[in-house]
């Protein structure tokens, strides 16, 4: 036999017993298993007015006359190809066709079946026709708990490094972070020398070995020379000191550092005075080194006595 529906599909929204129609821009339906069951006579044919495009598998016959457009097919198949999800393999594809509506509230298909038996053809909106990119989607992983983190232990502060005294600027004197030598001391220094070093801060200098050329190869501090056996002892310098050698004699050198400061002594606790004088009963009243009778300057009262005893 056949069978025949027209079919409205309308938008909108039913609430609270009103039906509100809207528009939708736009709009996809996928007609799915289109076939002939087991025989070329019993097959499905689908007539659409309403849609501004389509796309047809290449087992679907479409003939359109610009107004109507009829989806049929010849292609007789059992029923194991019939979809069961909007993932059509290749075969399911094949006989299916896709229509595009735009603007549109509402639409309407003709459907026929010239089966024996009632058949169906399946609507679906999206399916792998139209989007070639759909595919299963991945189930959504656990998300991974972040490690937690052992607390870390601040970083100490670095030590500061302590101030040299002295910083060789120019020359070939040698030096350490608290002394300073002529060149290649403690052998003799070379002719035609000198150097420049630069005190950090003031310090008074600690002269370990001092023997140069008398005048001619001076070390000056403070702007004042020294040179034979007369070092700067105990000198506090400030800003540079210079050495210079002339072309003749030369000697072993010097080698000074930075004195530490004394430290000045403690004084011993002065004593407290020791009175000669005790009164030992009485009234009367000791200042200083002196005694005086009870109530002095003023007049001392009747039947007062008191005693008094004096040490040595």
């Amino acid at each position: 036999g056949e069978a025949e529906a027209r079919l409205r599909f309308n938008v909108g929204v039913y609430e609270d017993g009103v039906w509100t129609p809207f528009t939708l821009p736009s709009l996809a339906v996928t007609l799915m298993d289109f076939d002939c069951g087991k025989s070329a006579g019993a097959c499905e044919k689908v007539i659409s007015t309403d849609h501004s495009r389509y796309e047809g598998g290449e087992s679907v016959t479409i003939t359109s006359d610009g107004a109507t457009t009829v989806f049929s097919d010849n292609h007789k198949s059992g029923g194991e190809n019939n979809p069961d999800s909007v993932i059509l393999d290749e075969e399911q594809m094949s006989i299916s066709a896709g229509l595009y509506f735009e603007d549109r509230n509402n639409f309407t298909l003709e459907m026929f079946n010239f089966a024996r038996w009632p058949r169906t053809i399946l609507l679906a909106g999206i399916t792998n026709l139209q989007w070639e990119a759909i595919s299963t989607p991945a189930p959504t992983p656990l998300p991974t708990p972040s490690p937690t983190l052992a607390p870390t232990q601040p970083t100490p502060s670095p030590s500061p490094s302590p101030t040299c005294a002295f910083d060789v600027i120019s020359g070939d004197c040698g030096a350490t972070c608290s002394c300073i030598t002529s060149p290649n001391y403690p052998e003799n220094y070379g002719p035609d020398g000198s150097c420049a070093i630069e005190m950090a801060s003031p310090s008074t200098l600690q002269v370990n070995d001092f023997s140069t050329e008398a005048i001619w190869d001076t070390l000056v501090v403070n702007g004042n020379n020294y040179s034979g056996s007369s070092g700067p002892v105990g000198v506090t310098a400030d800003g540079q000191i210079s050495w210079s050698s002339d072309g003749a004699g030369q000697d072993k050198g010097w080698s000074i550092c930075v004195g530490l400061p004394t430290a000045a002594p403690t004084p011993p606790p002065t004593p407290s005075p020791t009175s000669h004088i005790v009164v030992v009963d009485g009234q009367c009243d000791i200042v200083g080194d002196c005694v005086q009778s009870p109530n002095y300057p003023s007049n001392y009262g009747s039947y007062q006595a008191c005693t008094i005893s004096f040490r040595g």
